[in-house]
């Protein structure tokens, strides 16, 4: 009994000074891109992962690394077999074009299987998200579009409104003078409760048109009243 502990233990110290190796690379497809494939290796248990690179710790023998994928109904392979004692060890893997028969490993099937199912709902998907991008940005052009126009259209009619607020506020000035015939400016500002600077603009514009005559006195102006043109 004695010698099978010391067989074990033995054993195991042997396992713990042999050094593991590294076996790592990159999967690339017949035109030289890095694609993402299935990648096994024959360790016990199999290793297995899907990516477009790996990196495997292992114990010196031999070993043989596969990978695939499926692509526009094609089944890409590509097997590179290799002794590894210690170190590290680069091995990249080309995929090439092969008949399904070439694939054994059951899991391997199911995966490819899986994959090819995947690729064919995707070609099914309508392309909706396109059309409807394209549609967003036409409602967002039209919605520009038509603000631009109602904006522009707000602002003639709001300077005919400025205009018709004019005519009105000339109109009610002439008025004022037809009646008084004579008055201050101050008194007529008062009257209208407008600014000195739009009562005089108006003034002036009646005393070109010959309506109205302005006299200087002391601060202020009397205005006139005038039937016709002044001679």
């Amino acid at each position: 009994m004695k010698k099978i502990f010391l067989l074990i233990f033995l054993f195991i110290f042997l396992c713990f000074l042999v050094d593991a190796g590294e076996i790592y690379g990159e999967i690339y497809d017949i035109d030289l891109k890095n694609v993402v494939a299935i990648i096994t290796i024959n360790t016990t248990p199999q290793q297995r992962i899907i990516s477009n690179s790996y990196r495997f710790e292992v114990f010196p023998g031999f070993y043989s690394i596969k990978a695939y994928f499926f692509k526009d109904n094609v089944t890409y392979y590509g097997e590179e077999k290799i002794e590894v004692k210690d170190g590290s060890y680069r091995v990249d893997l080309i995929l090439f074009p092969v008949d399904e028969e070439v694939i054994e490993d059951e899991k391997i099937k199911e995966i490819v299987d899986l994959l090819k199912d995947i690729e064919s709902v995707e070609k099914k998907k309508p392309k909706f998200p396109l059309i409807l991008i394209g549609l967003v940005i036409f409602c967002i052009f039209i919605i520009i579009f038509v603000g631009f126009i109602v904006l522009k259209n707000k602002k003639k009619k709001k300077e005919k409104i400025e205009i018709k607020h004019v005519d009105e506020f000339k109109e009610k000035v002439e008025k004022i003078l037809r009646k008084e015939k004579r008055i201050l400016q101050k008194d007529l500002r008062k009257m209208l409760n407008v600014s000195e600077a739009k009562l005089s603009l108006l003034i002036t514009e009646l005393e070109e048109e010959g309506k109205v005559k302005k006299i200087k006195r002391g601060r202020g102006n009397i205005l006139i009243w005038q039937e016709g043109p002044v001679v």
